[in-house]
């Protein structure tokens, strides 16, 4: 007989010994998902630490300053709200300052390439102006592409000429 059934009942001596038994399971229950979300802000913060090293490996904290500032504050404000226990806001940080170092990581790279551009310029400038000189176009011919496959038509074959 469940609790409720018993207090309908009026069988207060069942309700006495059901009462505990309620009372912990609840508690059982409550502590568990205290666990799982524990859990997931570990699972957050090891995720944000993972990406926050790739964007240091990419040299996002010199040649993006600006991305990294924005997603430590994020991390720094995601630990504030654990310390206040307000986990399941915190997780949500956490994934923030994560696709914040993404974002910080992307910019590192993308300045990564535009340094090798910027370095390959004189170079490119140089071969432009001896090639000039020389009497060659001022830019280089456009090389043909290979020819596309064609496309299936709507049509149906043609039947082979006899």
């Amino acid at each position: 007989m469940r609790l409720e059934e018993a207090l309908a009942a009026g069988e207060l001596t069942r309700v006495r010994e059901l009462l505990p038994k309620v009372r912990e399971s609840f508690a059982s229950a409550g502590a568990e998902a205290s666990k799982r979300l524990a859990q997931n802000v570990d699972e957050a913060r090891a995720a944000m630490r993972d990406v926050a090293a790739e964007a240091t490996a990419a040299g996002a904290p010199t040649s993006a300053k600006a991305a990294i500032i924005e997603a430590e504050s994020l991390a720094g404000a995601a630990e504030k709200l654990v310390a206040r226990g307000e986990l399941d806001l915190a997780i949500a940080q956490l994934g923030r300052a994560t696709d914040a170092y993404r974002a910080a990581t992307a910019a590192a790279v993308r300045a990564g390439e535009r340094e090798v551009l910027e370095r390959e310029l004189p170079a490119i400038r140089a071969a432009r102006a001896e090639a000039e000189g020389v009497g060659a176009p001022s830019s280089p011919p456009m090389r043909s592409r290979a020819p596309r496959a064609s496309r299936p038509s709507s049509k149906p074959p043609s039947p082979p000429a006899s």
